[in-house]
């Protein structure tokens, strides 16, 4: 749900604005903004990980566990968490980063 509304509402105020990508090696981009995509990446302690793919091998072949993940870890803080990627997709379609464009004044 946040995700959805991040993306909304970030596209309401972007729209049609124009921006610049500066390329590692100095070339640059300028371009529109046509939308905004909001991915998701999720997270957790080592302990959950190592739960969590125990979970997945029983359930998917293409999951194999090693040694290692049969024993416990020991963490101080067990945690899940998310974290968003927002992506400007230009008017000629190609997606920069959010972090890696100027928007032009």
């Amino acid at each position: 749900m946040t995700q959805e509304r991040l993306r909304k509402i970030l596209t309401e105020e972007l729209k049609g604005k124009e921006f610049v990508y500066v390329s590692k090696y100095g070339g640059e981009v300028f371009s529109k903004v046509s939308s905004v995509v909001v991915g998701c990446i999720i997270s957790m302690d080592r302990e959950s990980s190592r739960k969590f793919k125990i979970g997945l091998s029983k359930r998917s072949q293409k999951v194999k566990l090693e040694e290692k993940d049969k024993q416990p870890i020991e963490v101080e803080n067990t945690w899940k968490g998310q974290q968003y990627k927002i992506e400007i997709v230009s008017s000629n379609g190609n997606y920069y980063d959010l972090n890696e464009i100027y928007f032009i004044k």
